[in-house]
């Protein structure tokens, strides 16, 4: 490409809109009423050369009519003097008075013009080509046109400041002060950021040591003051407004920042590429580029040589180090900051119980309410900020000569020493990877909310399923044991032949609010079902209780979410059925979901109960599938406020948490991750069924989902009598 063309008005690859730009130019090149700089006119003969070639065809062609961010979108920040010549001049005299000045200025060796400079005098070109009106007033005053124009007050004070630089008038710059950047890391363990807008939650981490990794993936979740509807609280669902996956999720790739305008951030936030990356990380985790090697871990168990620590020379004291990252899944910096033992360091050492405290990730919920109190939310460990792992593999004597010899070390000195020393082991053997090896294997075997609590880091998929989960301190202590055992195995050091008990009896929850209790179920049920068969057949009690008792089934059954409708119509369990439980414009939600043949009987039964009671009481009720009956046994939709007036006589939990519980089951029960999504709806990207990431059998899911329910009606005392057709 020419030269000139090249250097002033650097085009984007494929010269997008050539012959429109060329004719912009030329109209420059015909004014006479102010000079015009040369290089127009060399900028014009060389357009002219590269036109009469041809290349491009449509792509070069003229398209007044579509604007500049329109056509040339994701390029206008890199390639803002060549939108600038895009931008329509035939009716605007200012417009080409502020273009000639752009290639003047760009063309000047010794106009002193900053990159914002060039994009703020872009971008009020682009707003100005856009009116409809005439304009053939020439300003000889320009700083006043552009005060005096129809554009924003940001917009002109910016374009006034590239008109000043480029006249060569005195412009004050700012200094730059300290500004928050979301690249800034505020937790060192999770790598969340913080800011007074938002979080930013790292859902796919970098590897800052490895320059093969892929840029790290991170989600922007707003403060509440901050988002519409910030007054929203928890609905009479029991579903809190951060419990479901949001439908404009924002995923941001964490690189290499700079300076960029609005137009780059739009199109990068618009991205698939995080979209993809998140998407790949959650739907192949045993092959993620994230684990080390039996190779590697073999060279890094030879390094460490597994002894216990008493002081000593600098190397013995990286190999205690290694050791804790490995054994806690924690990062460099943890480690030194269990030394200093500091208020916030993110690990601590339990000397007395022998045990790693490992920082507790809970849900993050809008409001404050603590939900119905019982043996699982009140447990003796549900409200603490940390997590306990037992400390199987290092003497507790060596961990406290450690963190006194740690004490009097520079920790920089010691960190770049410790990383001049993996990096003789191999270059992919990087703090980053070491801290997430018992992590990374944990991830393949266990459910994420289990993985994320034992270990502390998070995980994209357990994100929305950490609101529906509780994890015992007997499911902790069995996923970290497990974990580090596979570790020790793959580097080649003795492990111990004796299983971990997976039937250890709990003495502890880490729970969500309002997870149900199976005692808090069965007798619900049972106490609903008594009243349905009791009361007289066609009266208002009996309606009621017979419509509640379907609705509670068919929630378990189908683990609707009750937003709108609460009830599911089944007319078969033979394929899987399609329905949306959150039925509304700004709730739209659809389900492909395998239901059990039981469902088919409620919804057939229940079917019975409206006939009866419409033939009863003379009610005709066309709006809705399920409804209640008030004291003058008047219509009521069934709303999850009047199901929630209704329940309380048989128990205090909202209607969603029946959700929590089958859940809770699911993984008791040991039933696959795969199979828990499809039935709670809560795939994280890349992890439906019907992804083009996905690797699963849906018929081994059905069978593992009609299993699951058997169970679930034999323990609850479920019966196939309360749902005779009438």
């Amino acid at each position: 490409m020419a030269k000139i063309v090249r250097e002033v008005l650097n085009p984007p690859l494929g010269e997008t809109g050539l012959h429109q730009v060329r004719e912009n130019i030329g109209r420059l090149a015909n004014e006479t009423r102010w000079q015009i700089p040369p290089v127009v006119k060399a900028l014009l003969a060389e357009l002219d050369h590269i036109a009469s070639e041809e290349k491009r065809g449509t792509d070069w062609g003229v398209k007044y009519a579509v604007p500049a961010g329109g056509r040339l979108h994701g390029t206008l920040v890199d390639h803002p003097v060549w939108a600038a010549l895009y931008a329509d001049n035939r009716r605007s005299t200012i417009v080409r008075q502020l273009q000639s000045l752009l290639l003047e200025a760009l063309s000047d060796s010794d106009a002193i013009l900053l990159p914002h400079d060039v994009a703020a005098a872009g971008l009020l070109i682009r707003v100005l080509s856009l009116g409809t009106g005439e304009d053939d007033q020439y300003y000889d005053d320009l700083l006043s046109a552009v005060a005096a124009c129809r554009a924003t007050v940001s917009q002109k004070t910016n374009a006034s400041r590239f008109v000043r630089a480029a006249l060569g008038r005195r412009v004050t710059r700012r200094d730059r002060g300290s500004v928050s950047d979301v690249t800034r890391v505020s937790d060192g363990r999770t790598g969340t950021r913080h800011d007074r807008y938002g979080e930013v939650h790292v859902l796919v981490p970098a590897d800052p040591d490895d320059p093969a990794e892929l840029p790290e993936v991170g989600e922007f979740v707003a403060h509440k003051k901050f988002t519409s509807g910030g007054a929203r609280g928890v609905s009479q669902t029991g579903i809190d407004p951060r419990e479901d996956h949001p439908g404009d999720q924002v995923l941001l790739l964490v690189e290499a920042v700079r300076a960029s305008s609005i137009e780059h951030k739009i199109a990068r936030r618009q991205s698939r590429t995080a979209r993809d990356i998140l998407a790949r990380a959650n739907s192949a985790l045993p092959v993620t580029y994230q684990q080390l090697t039996d190779t590697e871990l073999h060279a890094l168990a030879n390094y460490i040589a597994n002894r216990n620590y008493s002081g000593g020379t600098e190397k013995q004291c990286v190999q205690m180090a290694l050791s804790i990252m490995l054994y806690t899944s924690s990062s460099l910096d943890d480690v030194l900051n269990m030394a200093e033992d500091t208020e916030g360091s993110g690990l601590k050492f339990d000397w007395i119980k022998n045990q790693f405290r490992i920082p507790r990730i809970t849900p993050n919920y809008a409001t404050r309410d603590t939900g119905a109190k019982n043996s699982i939310t009140s447990s003796p460990i549900s409200n603490d900020d940390y997590v306990s792992i037992p400390n199987l593999y290092i003497r507790p004597g060596s961990i406290e000569v450690f963190r006194n010899e740690l004490r009097i070390k520079n920790s920089e000195e010691f960190s770049a020493y410790l990383k001049n020393e993996l990096k003789s082991l191999s270059d992919r053997i990087t703090v980053h990877k070491i801290q997430r090896c018992a992590f990374e294997i944990a991830r393949t075997h266990y459910d994420p909310v289990i993985v994320q609590t034992t270990f502390g880091l998070r995980i994209s998929s357990a994100n929305v399923q950490q609101y529906y989960s509780a994890v015992s301190d007997a499911q902790v202590i069995h996923c970290y044991t497990m974990a580090t055992r596979e570790m020790r195995r793959r580097m080649g050091m003795v492990i111990s032949n004796e299983t971990p008990d997976t039937l250890l009896s709990a003495n502890g929850f880490y729970s969500a609010r309002n997870m149900p209790t199976d005692r808090c179920v069965k007798s619900m049920l049972g106490r609903i079902s008594m009243d349905a068969m009791s009361c007289r057949l066609g009266s208002r009690e009996w309606h009621n209780a017979n419509t509640l008792l379907c609705i509670i089934v068919q929630a378990l059954l189908t683990t609707i979410r009750g937003v709108f409708d609460p009830f599911v119509r089944v007319d078969s369990s033979d394929m899987a059925i399609f329905f949306r439980d959150k039925d509304r414009p700004d709730f739209s939600h659809a389900r492909f979901q395998f239901v059990h043949p039981m469902a088919v009987l409620v919804s057939d039964y229940y079917q019975s109960i409206r006939r009866q009671t419409m033939n009863a009481n003379g009610i005709e009720c066309e709006g809705a599938i399920v409804f209640l009956l008030d004291e003058n046994c008047k219509v009521i939709f069934p709303r999850p406020k009047s199901i929630t007036v209704l329940m309380e006589d048989y128990w205090k939990y909202p209607l969603n948490s029946l959700r929590k519980y089958v859940r809770r089951k699911l993984v008791e029960y040991g039933i696959s991750y795969e199979s828990t999504n499809m039935l709670l709806n809560h795939h994280s990207v890349g992890e439906s069924v019907w992804d083009s990431y996905s690797t699963d059998d849906p018929q081994m899911m059905r069978n593992e989902i009609m299993g699951f329910y058997d169970e679930i009606i034999l323990d609850l005392g479920i019966r196939r009598e309360w749902f005779n057709a009438v």
